[in-house]
C-alpha cells in the first residue's frame, strides 16, 4: 500500500468533503459539478453554520470556485473556528445589488477589510503561501483585489485547537441561496 498525497481537490472528490457538528441536511443539494447550499440566520460565528469544507493540507496553492447567490451570503471561508475565519463572499444587499466583502475574523474582533461592488455571479480566489492569504474577486469588469491576511492568526498556536483550517463554503441569511460551480483547490508545493 502506497499512500498518494493529493494535490488537488475539486466536487468530484465527494470523500474529502466534511460538514461542521450536525448538519441540517436539507440546506445542501450536492452534485458532481456543483453545491447548492441554503443559508439559515446562523452565520459561521455560531456553532451550526450552513457550512461544507475541505482541510487545508499544504502551505501553498490556490481555490477558485464560482458563486452565486439570490438573497443573502455566500462565499468561501478559511476556516479555523467560529471565532477564527476568513471569509471572502458575495452577498446581496437590501437594495438588490450585490457586494463582495472580505471579513477577517480573529477571536473577538470581526473586521470587514473591504467591499466593492460586483455584477452578480462571480468567482471567488484564494492565493496560499506560508505567511499570507491573498483574495480576489472576478466579475465581468474584470478582477479585484479585495486584499491578504496573515496565515498566523489561524494557526493552532493562535486559535488553539487541533484539527488545522478548512476551505470552506458558506451560506448565511434567512431563505437565502447560493449556488458554488467550478471549484478547484490547488497545491503548487507541498
Amino acid at each position: 500500500f502506497v499512500q498518494r498525497r493529493k494535490t488537488s481537490y475539486t466536487f468530484a472528490d465527494a470523500l474529502d468533503w466534511m460538514y461542521i457538528r450536525d448538519p441540517n441536511h436539507g440546506s445542501y443539494a450536492l452534485s458532481g459539478d456543483s453545491f447548492v447550499l441554503s443559508g439559515t440566520s446562523r452565520t459561521l460565528d455560531s456553532m451550526y453554520p450552513t457550512f461544507i469544507g475541505i482541510r487545508q493540507t499544504g502551505f501553498c496553492g490556490r481555490v477558485e470556485c464560482r458563486v452565486e447567490v439570490s438573497g443573502g451570503e455566500g462565499g468561501i471561508t478559511l476556516y479555523m473556528d467560529e471565532n477564527h475565519h476568513y471569509d471572502i463572499a458575495v452577498r446581496k444587499t437590501d437594495n438588490g445589488e450585490y457586494e463582495a466583502l472580505l471579513r477577517l475574523n480573529v477571536g473577538d474582533m470581526r473586521y470587514v477589510r473591504s467591499t466593492h461592488r460586483v455584477n452578480g455571479c462571480v468567482s471567488i480566489g484564494i492565493t496560499m503561501n506560508n505567511y499570507v492569504y491573498s483574495f480576489t474577486v472576478r466579475d465581468a469588469d474584470g478582477v479585484i483585489d479585495m486584499g491578504s491576511a496573515q496565515t498566523r492568526y489561524l494557526s493552532t498556536e493562535v486559535a488553539c485547537g487541533f484539527t488545522g483550517v478548512m476551505i470552506g463554503l458558506y451560506a448565511q441569511g434567512e431563505d437565502s441561496r447560493s449556488e458554488f460551480r467550478d471549484f478547484l483547490c490547488e497545491y503548487t508545493k507541498l
